[in-house]
């Protein structure tokens, strides 16, 4: 509740993806309501990156890196990685993308795939081989990252997200919002869609029994403008990358979503 003394200018509202009732009540007759003009709030947060067109080379190297992170396979992470990097990925693309997957695959396996990167790269330099490093991500210094994030999974899953995740896991509500959506997804030397292709790839190497989150991450590819063009180049990658019957799950999962 909040009192507002008789001539003075206020504003309220609702956000794109969060709403407000406004309920006035007053016992004079004459009491009229004087509406001033709209106010444009400042935006906190880069408009999200849409995917346009077919997908390129690059981002389709995302998909054996993260399922080979997922996975543990050192052998085809390796041929991963000179992919990435033929197609034009840079260090720092490469270094994000297998960080993002600290939310997917949990911090054993994310470890263990930044330190297989690591040591490749260090055998490419041995070789001779210089590979480009890329931009590092902005700092955004003392951010709110809740809030960054609240208004990021928003963005994303075009629904409201003020209310917690979990009412009864604050903790969890606050590493989603704050950790993932608020501080990873800031970071702009990775893109949305490349981290959706990422998470599809990561969630793909689970199995079924994570299809719940396979297919919120597909409705959030879908937002970011993936259409059947584009999930048909994911399924040709994921389907080289990790077999037909862990593709054809994706393919159950997306045909879902489309309904």
């Amino acid at each position: 509740m909040v009192w507002i003394a008789p001539n003075v200018k206020h504003w309220h509202g609702a956000g794109e993806f969060t709403a407000m009732a406004h309920i006035a009540l007053s016992p004079a007759q004459d009491n009229a309501v004087t509406w001033l003009e709209k106010v444009d709030l400042p935006k906190t947060a880069k408009p999200v990156a849409q995917i346009s067109g077919s997908l390129k080379p690059a981002q389709l190297t995302l998909i054996p890196l993260a399922y080979a992170v997922a996975t543990g396979n050192s052998a085809q992470l390796d041929t991963a990685i000179d992919q990435g990097l033929a197609a034009g990925l840079t260090v720092s693309e490469l270094t994000e993308a297998i960080s993002h997957q600290f939310a997917y695959i949990g911090a054993p396996k994310t470890l263990n795939g930044v330190a297989a990167l690591q040591k490749s790269l260090e055998v490419r330099k041995a070789q001779g081989i210089r590979d480009p490093q890329g931009k590092s991500a902005t700092d955004l210094g003392n951010a709110d990252y809740y809030a960054l994030g609240t208004q990021t999974l928003a963005e994303l899953s075009q629904a409201p997200t003020s209310r917690p995740i979990f009412d009864f896991a604050p903790a969890l509500d606050y590493a989603i919002k704050a950790q993932l959506f608020g501080y990873q997804f800031a970071r702009d030397n990775l893109a949305a869609p490349e981290r959706e292709l990422v998470t599809l790839a990561s969630l793909a190497a689970q199995g079924k029994a994570v299809n719940g989150q396979l297919r919120s991450h597909l409705r959030v590819l879908k937002n970011l403008g993936a259409g059947d063009e584009q999930m048909a180049q994911i399924l040709a990658a994921l389907e080289k990358a990790a077999g037909k019957a862990v593709a054809e799950n994706m393919r159950t999962v997306w045909r879902e979503v489309q309904q």
